[in-house]
């Protein structure tokens, strides 16, 4: 039979030919793929950026342009005003 001690593949008892050999094919693709995933935390490297170095540029959020400024926004208002004349 194509059943192995390890596998255990049930097949239906009237399963007979191609529709046989299919299901013992597909059920022995199954058992191959690992069922334990390696730890992550072995394979990734820690980020060195944690450690507080005075030395590194930090990000900064951008400040808005149309925010900046009153005369900027107001030249934005006018501009949206006249767009949508």
């Amino acid at each position: 039979m194509t059943q192995r001690r390890g596998d255990q593949v049930r097949i239906p008892p009237g399963a007979t030919g191609l529709y046989r050999a299919v299901l013992v094919k597909s059920a022995s693709m199954y058992s191959e793929i690992p069922s334990e995933r390696p730890d992550i935390g072995n394979i990734m490297t820690h980020p060195d950026y944690l450690d507080g170095n005075p030395d590194l540029i930090k990000p900064k959020k951008l400040l808005n342009p149309v925010r900046a400024s009153k005369s900027h926004q107001e030249l934005h208002r006018e501009l949206l005003m006249n767009h949508r004349r």
